[in-house]
């Protein structure tokens, strides 16, 4: 919805965008089948070089300057590194074009201060998720340091999409804001630790991380390649059925053929991180994985020990306690 916030306050019906590709990480919101589809968008895909795991900068400015679009949209659902909003904008500007970031899922790591800042960057306007890594209720909101921006999203939001809105929402959105200005910057840091942690332990139990080229995740997410595996459809279904919940994913060389079959999982720690796992427990995760998808074991074998370990982990952190509970943790 905040998507279309925006791609209703900023675009016309015919208007030239630019986005990644759904292998590439993209939302679904952001091409043909979603919001920029709904808004009959004109949608130009992103030149991305997947085994670099990075835009193809030099491809994306030449087909900028020749297409000239309203929007470019940078952000996605699968982001293991920073994009080069910097040198985008400056495009954008040349062009004459709006640069828009999607940060649903590194909300919380920017303002933990794990992750570039898109509005700092050059972002024209951002939207992003207040749950996933920011941690408070469902929903979203648009940000922006522009007046006039500003101006066109609050009024494609009211009267053009809604008429009223959640009042049961904003306590808890102005708990979580006050859990990440207070503890914000620790609870992403060790996101970003225990990310790094996953990816090596996966590794030496001969799991395939992706994006190895650039250090597998500057984030909180990571990618399993698990295309000898069988794919991602089989081997999500087992880890569930073990009680380890994961999502197949496209990863970049996919093509929308492989929607149904991909090439990987999607992952993140920012939950188990809030529950308190630190580096030791991305080792035993780590073997969990291993059991399900490399030792073959008894799905309910391995599920016995997902429900043994976790239980090891009850008390929510990065958060204020109840006041008979003592301080924040």
């Amino acid at each position: 919805m905040a998507n279309m916030a925006v791609l209703n306050s900023l675009t016309e019906p015919g208007d030239s965008v630019f986005s990644l590709t759904t292998a590439a990480g993209a939302h679904i919101s952001h091409g043909k089948a979603g919001a920029a589809g709904y808004r009959r968008l004109d949608i130009h895909p992103i030149p991305y070089d997947p085994e670099g795991w990075q835009i193809d900068l030099d491809s994306l400015r030449k087909q900028v300057r020749e297409v000239k679009p309203r929007l470019i949209i940078l952000g996605a659902s699968l982001i293991l590194f920073p994009y080069p909003v910097r040198e985008i904008r400056e495009l954008a500007d040349e062009v004459g074009a709006i640069l828009m970031y999607d940060a649903a899922h590194v909300a919380g790591m920017i303002a933990g201060g794990q992750w570039q800042h898109p509005l700092k960057e050059g972002a024209h306007v951002m939207t992003a998720s207040t749950y996933k890594s920011f941690g408070g209720p469902p929903g979203g909101v648009v940000l922006t340091n522009d007046e006039e921006i500003a101006r066109k999203a609050d009024h494609a939001v009211f009267p053009g999409m809604t008429a009223n809105f959640h009042t049961n929402r904003m306590a808890p959105l102005a708990v979580a804001a006050a859990e990440m200005l207070a503890m914000g910057k620790a609870y992403a840091e060790q996101c970003a630790v225990n990310a790094q942690a996953l990816a090596s332990v996966f590794v030496r139990n001969d799991l395939k991380p992706a994006g190895r080229v650039r250090g597998y995740s500057a984030g909180h997410m990571l990618a399993l390649d698990v295309r000898d595996m069988g794919g991602g459809k089989d081997t999500a279904a087992a880890l569930e059925a073990a009680h380890i919940i994961c999502n197949m994913n496209l990863l970049p060389w996919d093509s929308l053929k492989d929607l149904r079959n991909p090439s990987g999982l999607r992952l993140a720690v920012h939950e188990v991180t809030r529950w308190g796992m630190k580096e030791e427990a991305m080792e035993n995760i780590a073997v969990l994985f291993r059991r399900v998808l490399i030792d073959r074991e008894p799905e309910e074998q391995v599920r016995a020990d997902v429900l043994k370990y976790k239980s090891r982990y009850n008390t929510l952190h990065y958060c204020f306690a109840r006041p008979d509970k003592g301080e924040a943790l």
